[in-house]
């Protein structure tokens, strides 16, 4: 009697984690048939430069893009950007900003044949992913060999001033952008400054 009483007192907490381990094991087969159908995708063609276009100019045809194999469809409108004009896009949340923006870069299906530019596209995201160090090695990744394009990436976007007032009160942000105290924005600075090696 006391021997069963003790056997189903250990095999209480392994029971108790049973529902938890199936829970693990459906979430990480989901997770890896997500990752699996990603990188079977076919890789899309690299956007092509169209010289006929003024440089800095960007025109989209009317027509419909989308995501990927039965996901929803995004239309374009026909627009017409002249170099120097500054666009700005609204819309209510899952209106397709973003898609629009992704397919300004080719990276929806469909869009290669629809945007035809002259000139480099960069994209700065809402929210920046941050590398585990300093803010320099956000902008050159590592690389020693890039001063002379982080210096002229800070000048180009007039940061000069508001970084050495950060290095001056608060260098632990200059050194770690991704630190506790890290504020919104310096992971900014960092997007916009990346964005100029794209």
């Amino acid at each position: 009697m006391f021997s069963a009483l003790a056997f189903f007192g250990i095999l209480r907490p392994v029971m108790a984690q049973l529902p938890m381990t199936f829970s693990g094991y459906i979430d990480a087969n989901i997770a890896t048939h997500r990752i699996e159908s990603f990188l079977a995708r076919e890789e899309l063609p690299h956007k092509s430069v169209d010289p006929k276009l003024e440089t800095g100019a960007v025109v989209i045809q009317p027509g419909v893009v989308n995501w990927g194999h039965g996901d929803a469809q995004v239309t374009l409108p026909e627009i017409k950007i002249r170099p120097g004009e500054f666009v700005v896009i609204l819309g209510p949340v899952g209106g397709g900003k973003t898609s629009f923006l992704h397919s300004l870069m080719n990276e929806l299906e469909g869009s290669e044949k629809l945007i035809r530019s002259n000139g480099r596209i960069a994209y700065v995201p809402q929210l920046p992913w941050i590398l585990n160090g300093s803010v320099r090695d956000n902008i050159t990744f590592g690389s020693t060999e890039n001063e002379l394009f982080y210096r002229n990436s800070i000048a180009a976007c007039s940061l000069e001033e508001d970084l050495s007032k950060l290095a001056k009160y608060l260098p632990a942000l200059i050194q770690y952008a991704d630190s506790p105290q890290s504020t919104g924005t310096m992971k900014a600075f960092v997007k916009y400054l990346r964005s100029q090696s794209q």
